[in-house]
């Protein structure tokens, strides 16, 4: 039984040695993964919802500087400079379209080449790094509608030095430009808040709002002081919100306060959703101040009155959102 067990142990030892002996071979003969192919990538992920990277331009006055992050993806930097040369492709806009069924003004449109200035299509990596920035520049001045249309710039590797090959996954990316309209911006608001159903209720200001660009005319509103979008008030004994109920404000062409949708779907019966309420404040933007004051309803059909609340604020600009 003894010698039995000194067998087994000692073959049981060998066949580590060798399972150990095969992965050094392993990684000898890879190199610790050098063996793989060094590859081109532009690196930078997009968005989720969007498939683009984006980029705002802050102040339409002075060109936006913007960087394509170009990365080789391999496990150990590589002993000399590799150049990356890249282009821009309008096809990638058409075929970003066609996957989202974009048409007409929706669809999206190729960033106009006099509005950016490119000094070189190539990029140098150097020596014992792995990535370096593809910087190029955009002047809004030269780009129409920059606010209401989705410009994007489609940027693509064409090729490397040093033996390094080009994703084909992450071989190109879609930058999005866009410029926030001049409502966007921090605020200081106060307010007041008045609930038909729940006289307890009562308005939590003064408040940081964020007013987010998302067209020419309109903007989210978003609750800074608690990271989130909605509207947070006060119960008596606590603060809350109307699950389902996002409003955001759509203006006009003379900056008048036209409607606030809720960009969240409610479904039957409780449908909420929101009015400009009308006569009860200017509801006009003020472009020469920055500041407006608005008034505007809560609705809800399942209750009654189906409108529900009354909101009024007074908007005071204190500066650019980050």
């Amino acid at each position: 039984m003894k010698k039995s067990k000194i067998i087994f142990i000692t073959l049981l030892a060998l066949a580590t040695l060798s399972l150990t002996s095969c992965l050094n071979d392993l990684e000898d003969f890879m190199g610790g993964f050098s063996g793989s192919p060094a590859i081109a990538e532009l690196s930078e992920s997009p968005s989720a919802a969007t498939g683009t990277v984006n980029r705002e331009i802050i102040d339409p006055t002075q060109p936006l500087e913007v960087k394509f992050r170009v990365q080789i993806a391999v496990s150990k930097p590589l002993s000399s400079p590799t150049t990356v040369t890249l282009a821009l492709d309008p096809a990638l806009v058409t075929a970003y379209n066609t996957e989202r069924s974009l048409t007409g003004d929706a669809a999206a449109i190729p960033m106009p080449t006099a509005a950016l200035s490119i000094s070189s299509y190539e990029v140098t990596i150097p020596a014992g790094e792995l990535e370096a920035d593809w910087v190029m520049s955009v002047d809004a001045a030269q780009v129409p509608d920059i606010v209401a249309k989705v410009y994007l710039i489609p940027a693509k590797i064409v090729s490397a030095t040093n033996g390094v090959i080009v994703s084909g996954n992450f071989g190109t990316k879609l930058m999005r430009v866009l410029s926030r309209n001049k409502y966007d911006g921090i605020y200081t608001v106060n307010g007041t808040f008045e609930d038909y159903i729940t006289a307890a209720w009562s308005g939590d200001y003064p408040k940081t709002i964020y007013l987010i660009t998302t067209g020419q005319y309109t903007v989210d509103r978003y609750e800074a002081d608690y990271g989130l979008y909605g509207y947070i008030f006060f119960t008596g004994t606590g603060l809350s919100y109307f699950g389902g109920w996002t409003p955001y404000f759509e203006f006009d062409a003379s900056d008048n306060l036209v409607a606030v949708p809720n960009s969240t779907f409610d479904p039957a019966p409780r449908s909420r959703n929101s009015q400009v309420a009308v006569g009860e404040a200017p509801n006009v933007y003020v472009t020469a101040t920055r500041s407006m004051d608005i008034a505007f309803n809560f609705i809800q059909a399942n209750v009654t009155p189906s409108v529900r609340s009354l909101i009024k604020e007074q908007y005071t600009f204190v500066g650019p959102r980050p």
